[in-house]
């Protein structure tokens, strides 16, 4: 059987591989994919990956997976950069990775791009869902009408969307009349177990932007002064004065610990240091952070519950407002002191989120390649 080639383009995703943020901001959606990357990479797929020019060697390979620059971050006349450098380098890296798959996550014009070099050189695609709002027309997260015709262009192209949950599914459906794929988000780590302390933590984990609501945990945190708070978060470059207000906000609290942007990596041992994870989003796809909780067997406080799953299985509060957040907190902590609710919550990780899940990509993408659509 061929081997199959799948090529990820993710201009942000460099940076995930080597472990240097310079830029101190990492995605969900690039965390994944390098997770999927180097997953299919041991599996013996050929895998390479679409990136940012950082300065990296050209045709460099870090776990298996081949890395090709497109454009540097800054590079270019700002009016004109989107033409050239942008698209034109990006189609480049395009043409020297030669894939026979072509995956991109996230809402964007770079799903356009690559819908026309894909039906110009007959090679296929994918798009990923990493928001609820990609499937959602007048809140998807695009900035330029330009853009946002680039991604309907290449959605409607795909042959296959993959989706996160139930919800995801319904939205594509009701607002693009097209079908997809639902392959849950994963982590590839088996559970963990962890020793808890007079240390333990609430914890919240997001990039800084408005709509993830951080000034709810400061309030939080404001009004449970026994406690310790950790919130780790990177600055949104379009939001930079609430990544200020909330720095301000947060040296006020002596309990509550800002600590800034901090890599997957050590954001996960601040997990093991963590009793509750707290998440204030207004929406979101299926967080990561939540996966970092639920193989420790850590119950999550959140304002979204894709599909219902934190509901159904018993993996924490589900609330509305700052008050049954408040309320939530103190049920957990009396909770946590009088059962063990850990067990119920690793076996659900172990079964819907563990590394198992790379066979589903497995599968796909050879139907994809055997298929003559």
């Amino acid at each position: 059987m061929k081997k199959v080639k799948v090529c990820f383009v993710a201009p942000g995703i460099y940076p995930c591989f080597t472990g240097n943020f310079l830029n101190s901001k990492i995605g969900g959606a690039e965390l994944q994919q390098t997770f999927i990357a180097k997953q299919l990479a041991k599996k013996g797929m050929d895998v390479s990956c679409v990136t940012l020019d950082y300065g990296q060697p050209g045709g460099e390979v870090i776990d298996g997976v081949k890395m090709y620059s497109a454009y540097s971050p800054n590079e270019g006349i700002p009016a004109l950069r989107f033409y050239y450098p942008n698209f034109w380098k990006l189609w480049q890296a395009f043409r020297r990775a030669d894939a026979d798959i072509y995956y991109v996550r996230c809402a964007g014009f770079l799903l356009g791009a690559v819908r026309l070099f894909c039906t110009i050189h007959k090679k296929k695609f994918v798009f990923a869902g990493a928001h609820d709002t990609d499937f959602i027309p007048k809140e998807v997260k695009i900035r330029f009408f330009r853009d946002k015709l680039l991604y309907q262009y290449g959605l409607k192209g795909a042959n296959a969307i993959i989706v996160q949950t139930k919800r995801q599914l319904q939205l594509l459906k009701n607002n693009f009349k097209l079908n997809g794929i639902i392959i849950p988000n994963f982590l590839p780590f088996p559970v963990k177990d962890r020793e808890r302390d007079s240390d333990d933590i609430i914890l919240w984990v997001a990039t800084i932007r408005k709509w993830k609501q951080p000034f709810h945990f400061i309030r939080l945190a404001k009004s449970f002064p026994s406690q310790k708070f950790v919130m780790i978060g990177g600055k949104d470059d379009f939001a930079p004065e609430v990544y200020k207000k909330v720095v301000d906000e947060a040296q006020k609290l002596r309990n509550l610990d800002f600590m800034g942007f901090e890599p997957f990596e050590k954001t996960e041992r601040y997990f093991d240091r963590c009793k509750i994870f707290v998440n204030t989003s207004q929406h979101e796809g299926f967080p990561n952070t939540f996966l970092q909780a639920w193989r420790r067997g850590i119950p999550v406080i959140s304002y979204v519950d894709p599909d219902d799953v934190i509901k159904n299985n018993g993996l924490g509060i589900v609330v509305k407002t700052e008050n049954e957040l408040a309320r939530a907190l103190d049920h957990l902590n009396n909770q946590l002191q009088q059962t063990n609710i850990t067990s119920k919550i690793k076996k659900y990780y172990r079964e819907n989120h563990s590394p198992a899940v790379i066979a589903m990509y497995e599968q796909l993408f050879i139907e994809i390649l055997n298929s003559k659509k």
